[in-house]
This record gives C-alpha cells, structure tokens and sequence, in this order.
C-alpha cells in the first residue's frame, strides 16, 4: 500500500515574480528553441533549475535554488499540505477538458514489488544527469505523475468538493489553464490517504526522477547514522490522477526516423508488404482516427520522403508473430509490433539503436511530424495509436514493461508549481 502524507512544498512567491512567467514544462520535452525562449522569458524561470545551459549547470541550479529562497522568490508553505491541481485544456477539434489529481509525499520502494509499478524502461544517462542535479539541490521541482483505479470516483467526488471554493494558485501554460488548491484539513487528507492505502499507483511520467530519487534516498539513509526513516528523502512527491478520469488523455509519441542507412522507399515498402497489407489514404486525420478494426486488428499509418502518399498499414491477428520470448499482454501492442516487425526485422535497428535514439525522434504533433518528413530531413514517420490506460495497467501489474515512448500523458504537469526538498522538513 502507498504510504501517502502531507508535506510543506516550495513555491514561487507570486508577490514577487509573476506564476505564468516562471514555470516550464519538465526537462525532458523541452525542445532547444523551447529552453532559450523560457530562458528570455523570466530570469527565475525554473529552466534555470531543470535545464540549465551554463558549463556546469549542476552548480548553477544549486546556486539559484539556495539565492531564490534566500531572496524569498521561493518560499516553503507554513503548515503541511495536500495540493489538489486541475488542468483545464482542449485537443485540436475537441471539447474542453478538466483532469483532476492530487499531490502529497509518497514513501519511496522498490517499483514491482508493492504497490508502485512502473508501465516503461528508464535509461542510464538520463539517471545520471538528474542524480547530478538532485546531489546539488538536494530538491525535485516537479512531481511523479502515477495513475490509480477508482472507478466508483470516490476520490474525484472529495476533489470536487474541495474545488467549490477559490483556487489558492493558478497559471496558464501552453494554452492549459493549471489552478491548485491547498488541502489542510485533516478529513479530506485522511480520506484520501485511507482509500490510497488499499490501492495501488502505476507511474505515467517520471520513471527516470523515480530511480534516482530510490538510489538518492539510500546514499543517504547508508551515510547517515541516524537514520529514522521519517526524513523527507525517503519520501518523493506524486502526483495522483484517477485512470477512470475523464480527462485523462494519453497522446501517441510518433516515430520519426532519419540518417537510415540505404534510404529507399521502395525497398522498405517491398520489405513493409511481406507482413502487412498496405493501402493509400488521403490524409493524416484518416491514418489517426479510431475504427472498428482496433479489436482485430494493429494498424499504423507511414509517410515517406520522396513519395507523396500516406501509408496505411494493417496486421492481421492471424498474421501477427507468435514468439514466445515476447508476453502476450505486450504482443498485442501497437508500439510492440512496430518495432519487432519494422523497425528490428525491416530496417535491421538494433535494441541499442532504439534505446539509444540513434534514428529515432518521438513527436507528438501529427502535422509536425509529417512535415518532417516532407519538408525537412526525416526520411520516414510512422503513426501509431495510444495504448489505452487499461492496457498500460495490464502491462504493469504483470511486472512487464513497454518499450520506450509508448506513451505520452497530456497535459504534462508544470515543473515548478509545487517543488520538494529532500533535506527540509
């Protein structure tokens, strides 16, 4: 059970510095032109905690995190707290949605083996770079984003009552309107802590931040003879989001391959037809909207450089690979299949090609990934379809993974909205 309580986060004092100006996407969907934008933008922007662009930018968020609370730009909140957020946003050609969750201090375990899972693989470089920056401030300035089964909504029903009164703090980034409320009293906490205890989470975003902060929290528990188990780095901050929420979305990261060695369209269309049947559409909507063949069916769409078509790319059940060494609950995927029918077996990528992102970048933006591929120097992008949540779930309660990117939790939560300490209570 998942040892949840109210903790004291750090936050931009809005007295001094205004919210929407100092907060940033996390680290790692930010792009360079996005990074030097949100630099100009403030000069307290988070960007300069999360992603610094100086020689040592370990030592450099260290120092700006130790002056802005010195300064009180960054203030911690008097009393412990649970931080109820809602984030209103729109997808292109839909209604408005709402998702609601909350954040308190989770105790850190080992993923897989209680009640905290994990639904993707973590690489090592990535580990590293936020174990530096967690050594030099000793602090996480966003939150785990981990989802929960509540189909009763019993959880959403006390958000809400909560949500009846003024929000103590809102922010408009990237078109999502962010609002966060301070949960105090005891009840509601309580309620929640109580109902979390015999649940179990399963992490959206945050594998990396997750690891490290695990292997952070037992450097210190080794270096510290009196250890208790109560100090704050053995806990970590998570933000909770019911997986029967209905503003939960879950966006697919596109494959956009580039530098592929003997590029030819016709080569891989004639290795691609072996497998699949191939058939032309007229446009991206067609490749993306849903349809029946889903329950029957694995189905991507592909557009390459040098041809004007657009790909549509269908998989048979009875035609998908029976291979023992891959578990069902992860053959049956789209991203799976993609990447041992086409990406290993068509165009020979390599585990360590593909975990390495040799010639692979993940985009979210259909029309950006096309244009990729029509305009700059991409040379194929295949669409895929998101898992649904029930499958992420599956895959993690079986002790199993997705491969990498298969999922992309919309809208991500905001880098300096609520940041924790490891070393202050």
């Amino acid at each position: 059970m998942p040892e949840l309580k109210p903790f004291r986060a750090f936050m931009y004092n809005s007295d001094l510095v205004p919210l929407d100006d100092v907060v940033a996407p996390p680290y790692d969907v930010i792009s360079p032109s996005q990074q030097l934008d949100l630099y100009r933008r403030h000069p307290q922007n988070v960007i300069r905690l999360i992603l610094g662009a100086g020689k040592d930018p370990y030592t450099d968020a260290g120092g700006y995190w130790k002056a802005w609370k010195r300064d009180t730009i960054i203030r911690q909140d008097d009393a412990p707290a649970l931080y109820l957020i809602s984030q209103r946003y729109s997808l292109a050609g839909g209604a408005t949605r709402d998702r609601t969750g909350f954040i308190a201090s989770c105790r850190l375990e080992e993923l897989g083996r209680g009640t905290i899972f994990p639904h993707e693989k973590t690489l090592a470089s990535p580990k590293e770079d936020r174990m530096k920056l967690i050594r030099a401030t000793d602090a996480l300035f966003s939150q785990i984003f981990a989802v929960y089964a509540d189909p009763e909504h019993y959880i959403d029903t006390r958000l809400q009552q909560v949500m009846n009164r003024a929000p103590d703090l809102s922010c408009t980034s990237d078109g999502v309107l962010n609002r966060l409320w301070r949960i105090h009293d005891q009840k509601p906490a309580l309620e929640l802590a109580t109902f979390m205890k015999h649940n179990r989470v399963f992490i959206a975003d945050g594998h990396h931040r997750y690891e490290t902060a695990l292997s952070y929290a037992s450097d210190r528990r080794l270096h510290n003879p009196a250890h208790t188990g109560k100090e704050p780095y053995n806990f970590i901050p998570l933000y909770c989001t019911n997986l029967h929420n209905d503003g939960l979305t879950i966006l697919p990261p596109h494959r956009v391959l580039h530098d592929l060695p003997d590029y030819s369209p016709e080569r891989i269309l004639k290795g691609i037809s072996g497998d699949f049947s191939v058939e032309t559409v007229g446009n991206v909507d067609a490749l993306l909207e849903p349809g029946p063949w889903k329950a029957s069916q694995i189905q991507f769409g592909m557009a390459l450089r040098g041809d004007p078509k657009l790909y549509r790319l269908r998989l048979e059940k009875e035609r998908m690979p029976q291979d023992a060494s891959i578990p069902a609950v992860l053959e049956i995927l789209d991203v799976t299949l993609l990447q041992s029918r086409i990406l290993k077996k068509i165009l020979g990528m390599t585990d360590e090609d593909i975990h390495t992102k040799k010639y692979i970048n993940y985009v979210i933006d259909p029309s950006q990934a096309l244009r990729a591929v029509r305009e700059e120097d991409a040379q194929v992008v295949f669409f895929i379809h998101p898992p649904a949540i029930e499958q992420v779930k599956a895959v993690a309660e079986s002790g199993l993974v997705m491969p990498q990117k298969s999922t992309y939790f919309y809208p991500k939560l905001l880098s300096g909205l609520v940041m924790y300490s490891f070393g202050e209570e």
